[in-house]
């Protein structure tokens, strides 16, 4: 079983609303160190990765959360659309049921789609609470063949 979720918001919107202002604070040099940073944390996940040796697994997995988590954060920064009450609801939901100890990242341009979790410790428990907040999910697992659905 898998220890990573997908979650819908339940939100669909137009991207290029976000994209369209961040560009134009982007521009004006307004979120370039905000932008740097997750330009930073996605090089040293990927640097992390790449050094992986089959002996340091759980470190892996550990930084891997805490990447996530750190580029949320920052994410979040960068438009004050990126979030809203119903992303902030169901994040609390899965912190609440992983003891906030798992990944969590809202997927996109921001406002609306699709929530990754990963890291989840009893991932049964998290999906009978989402089922009874009618929050839509769908489990992952990794495999050669590439996206499946």
């Amino acid at each position: 079983m898998s220890n990573s979720l997908f979650l819908w918001t339940g939100i669909s919107r137009k991207s290029e609303v976000i994209l369209k202002d961040q560009n134009l604070q982007i521009k004006k040099n307004i979120i370039q160190d905000n932008m740097l940073e997750i330009k930073n944390v996605c090089r040293e996940v990927y640097e992390e990765i790449s050094n992986y040796n089959d002996k340091n697994f759980y470190y892996l997995s550990d930084f891997f959360i805490k990447s996530l988590n750190h580029n949320w954060e920052v994410k979040k920064s960068l438009h004050k659309d990126m979030t809203n009450p119903q992303i902030d609801k169901i994040i609390r939901i899965v912190n609440s049921y992983s003891k906030n100890k798992s990944g969590i990242k809202l997927l996109g341009a921001g406002g609306g789609g699709f929530i990754m979790c990963t890291g989840i410790k009893d991932p049964n428990l998290l999906k009978k609470k989402l089922l009874k907040e009618k929050i839509l999910f769908f489990d992952t697992t990794i495999d050669m063949k590439g996206s499946i659905f």
